[in-house]
């Protein structure tokens, strides 16, 4: 089993600051400053999380917000605790 979890939040998201600065730019402009790894590791985490053999399984605590929000569709079970805001 593979489990996901967070510690007082699951996930608080992007700092929208930085990916706001970068709003018109284009992808090479992105790429040079090195910032395209923030964009290019999801793509591979969310994948192996897809295609596991081991069943995945997520536990949320607080908020969930930005891309574990959409983790959470590939998982195969998740456990909310009372306070989980998504």
């Amino acid at each position: 089993m593979i489990l996901i979890h967070g510690g007082k939040f699951f996930s608080s998201g992007n700092d929208i600051s930085v990916l706001a600065g970068w709003a018109g730019k284009g992808t090479e402009e992105i790429r040079k400053a090195g910032m395209d790894g923030i964009f290019n590791n999801m793509n591979p985490m969310l994948h192996a999380i897809d295609n596991s053999n081991k069943p995945v399984v997520a536990v949320v605590r607080g908020m969930c917000i930005g891309i574990q929000f959409t983790l959470l569709t590939l998982v195969d079970f998740i456990y909310c605790s009372p306070d989980a805001v998504f």
